[in-house]
């Protein structure tokens, strides 16, 4: 949020809460998950749906790399970029 402010992003809408608070078909640009892989794997069958072009995952093992980035592809999700630091991973996924 302080970054929208500070870089003049007054036309970005946004929302940030549980994907509970959410309704059923309800897209949005990009979505940001920022948990652990074994939740998002959960919430995945639904979190897709909410998923109108992209997706950024962070706060994942780098351990677990390999085995994430095949499980989103069989969600339709494309990998487009990753990034990572010390143990970490994060990847920008495009929805097919």
């Amino acid at each position: 949020i302080d970054n929208f402010q500070l870089n003049q992003c007054a036309n970005i809408k946004y929302f940030i809460g549980t994907i509970d608070s959410l309704k059923p078909g309800k897209t949005f640009d990009l979505v940001a998950v920022n948990i652990i892989s074994s939740t998002i794997y959960g919430l995945m069958p639904v979190l897709r749906g909410f998923i109108g072009k992209y997706i950024i995952f962070s706060g994942i093992l780098n351990s677990e790399k390999d085995i994430f980035i095949k499980i989103m592809d069989k969600y339709g999700l494309k990998l487009n970029e990753t990034m990572a630091e010390n143990e970490w991973f994060g990847a920008l996924f495009e929805k097919l």
